[in-house]
């Protein structure tokens, strides 16, 4: 799996930011088993292939150490199944195709910033996709 991505600030009034982040992540993985309603079939070589680019904008407003902010982000998420030989009676082309059902979704967060050299940040992501994360960075 590889991904490269980044963030601009666009603007800034005193504490109040205006920004934008971009990402592409993309993996080709085998797959460890092949199953249908609980039934075993051979593998034959099947793999997923996976690729998602997303745009999002975002504010944030700096209260000393704590950084509030939310955002509108848009995704393309694509993930094929493919050499599905054994299970050509389910797909006549042996593959299957996945995407997202709604490309539009909004995050919401915030930031504890104490000072430079640590941060932790909470985010919850909704609409598009389902997702809490929380991570931290210590800087040396």
């Amino acid at each position: 799996t590889w991904g490269v991505g980044g963030r601009v600030i666009l603007a800034y009034w005193g504490d109040l930011q205006l920004s934008v982040d971009a990402a592409y992540m993309h993996a080709n993985l085998p797959l460890s088993t092949l199953q249908v309603n609980r039934m075993s079939y051979p593998k034959h070589h099947a793999e997923m292939e996976f690729r998602e680019w997303q745009i999002g904008i975002g504010i944030s407003y700096r209260l000393r150490w704590f950084i509030p902010y939310i955002g509108v982000d848009y995704s393309d998420f694509r993930s094929r199944v493919e050499h599905l030989n054994s299970l050509k009676f389910l797909f006549p082309k042996k593959h299957v195709t996945f995407k997202e059902a709604y490309a539009t979704g909004m995050f919401i967060g915030f930031g504890l910033c104490p000072d430079r050299v640590f941060n932790i940040n909470l985010e919850v992501r909704v609409i598009n996709e389902n997702a809490v994360s929380l991570s931290g960075d210590l800087k040396f």
